[in-house]
């Protein structure tokens, strides 16, 4: 619903849903523009070299014990 004054839209009233969902919308956009950003500044890792850094995460949290383990996750077969 918009409200007018003088024949001019003054404010918006809108569901709490979609306030939320335009919200979420503004925030994704926000990230992608980060994104390109890094991007453009050459702020960019390989494929493997993320893949990588994050196994190297994961297993001085404990969630990939050694290379011989049979519950480890290969990143790099995604």
């Amino acid at each position: 619903m918009s409200i007018s004054q003088d024949r001019r839209s003054k404010a918006v009233l809108q569901d709490t849903e979609r306030y939320e969902n335009m919200r979420n919308t503004i925030g994704l956009l926000k990230l992608l523009a980060m994104g390109e950003e890094e991007i453009r500044k050459g702020h960019t890792l390989e494929q493997a070299q993320v893949f990588q850094n994050i196994e190297k995460l994961f297993s001085s949290v404990g969630w990939i014990s050694n290379a011989h383990s049979p519950h480890i996750l290969k990143l790099d077969a995604l």
